[in-house]
């Protein structure tokens, strides 16, 4: 399963990583890199919910 199919990393501006899903549709995983520490971390492309739950705060608590 090909999973990549473009990457881009620049000094500045917007990286992205796009991915073909299972479905067909492009994702994009969109960031910033500065000093290896990875921000601003977000997805662009078709969304739907494939599921919900809940995180109780313990569970960022430990």
């Amino acid at each position: 399963m090909e999973a990549v199919t473009f990457f881009k990393m620049s000094g500045s501006g917007k990286n992205f990583i796009i991915l073909v899903t299972r479905s067909g549709e492009s994702l994009a995983i969109c960031f910033s890199k500065k000093n290896h520490v990875y921000s601003n971390i977000h997805l662009e492309g078709d969304a739907r919910t494939i599921y919900t739950g809940k995180l109780w705060q313990d569970a960022w608590e430990s």
